[in-house]
């Protein structure tokens, strides 16, 4: 055999070689993962043919380098796909999150336990509620409404309204539409000389004078309801004239009792002194300033103010920290 039919015999064994090294049977020992020529122009593989290129133009490149680039094992995403993944998973989790909330409301941090009725009057009117057992009323009334009409007298309290508004706006509430009646009735309040002709506001011929709260008519219930409500304002007004003796109040709570003295002076000085049953501040503020004491524990207070306009009436807060509640206004009257 000579040399060139050798050579030509070599070259073919070599393509056979190199033909089955690139393209081995499948399943066969040592077959390659590399893509076949045909492969290279199927669409998954056309976005990768510039990374192997890359790859296969550094030759020593270290094996491992190969495994961290490659990208035929990740399946194809579509634009906007994790997009919407993400958002999906943000809405399931504000889902769970509202609906724990709904079921376990968080505790505010005085409460030590968690308080699953969250529809009953606010415990800052029953703390304060005590006071109302000592009304000067014609009928016993319910402490639901007595309750109800202590927390709208706080509201109309602070308010630039005339007295006989005043009434009407705390009780409406319980007799819609019955603005009318109530106008009325609020005026034969008022004028009412003593608290012994109340009693006549109530029984009439047609009605006589009912038993108790449940029993009356409508009418009287409205009567008793501005009845009471003048009696809570009248509690809660301190009216002062300069250079008088001081006046006096007492509230009743369900932590003690608070007792308040105001005097005011020729100058315009308005004092306040205060015995508080247990830990709190008073507060007491006029138009361009405001006093205010505290302390930790029970004992007295006091606060004044300075320049103070007769005729003018000026709020005054008390809060307790055994409520844990927002506090009782007062309304201090300069004569």
């Amino acid at each position: 055999m000579n040399s060139d039919s050798e050579a030509e015999q070599f070259v073919s064994w070599l393509l056979q070689k190199l033909a089955l090294t690139e393209n081995p049977p499948s399943g066969r020992p040592g077959s390659s993962t590399e893509p076949t020529e045909q492969s290279l122009h199927t669409p998954e593989s056309n976005n990768l043919s510039g990374l192997d290129a890359e790859k296969n133009s550094r030759p020593g490149q270290p094996s491992h380098l190969s495994d961290v680039f490659s990208f035929r094992d990740t399946p194809p995403h579509t634009p906007g796909e994790f997009s919407a993944v993400q958002d999906r998973f943000y809405s399931l989790l504000k889902r769970r999150l509202r609906t724990e909330i709904e079921q376990t409301p968080p505790l505010f941090p005085w409460e030590s336990e968690q308080i699953l009725d969250y529809a009953d009057e606010p415990a800052s009117v029953r703390f304060w509620a005590r006071q109302l057992q000592n009304l000067s009323l014609p009928v016993a009334m319910p402490e639901a409404v007595l309750e109800q009409l202590l927390e709208r007298s706080q509201v109309v309290l602070q308010s630039s309204l005339q007295e006989g508004a005043k009434l009407v706006r705390a009780v409406e509430s319980l007799f819609p539409q019955q603005d009318q009646a109530l106008n009325h009735l609020a005026t034969m309040v008022m004028a009412a000389p003593a608290r012994s002709d109340r009693s006549a506001l109530i029984a009439t011929e047609d009605a006589p004078f009912p038993a108790d709260y449940e029993t009356a008519t409508d009418i009287q219930k409205m009567a008793l309801s501005l009845i009471a409500t003048q009696e809570i304002l009248n509690n809660l007004v301190v009216a002062v004239r300069a250079g008088e003796a001081p006046v006096s109040r007492s509230w009743q709570t369900e932590a003690g009792t608070v007792s308040l003295q105001a005097e005011a002076t020729e100058s315009g000085i308005v004092r306040v002194r205060g015995q508080l049953p247990c830990g709190g501040c008073i507060e007491f503020r006029g138009i361009d300033a405001e006093a205010v004491a505290q302390r930790s524990d029970a004992g007295k207070l006091g606060v004044e103010l300075f320049e103070l306009q007769p005729g003018q009436s000026y709020p005054l807060h008390i809060h307790l920290t055994a409520s844990n509640q927002p506090s009782l206004s007062f309304q201090i009257s300069l004569v």
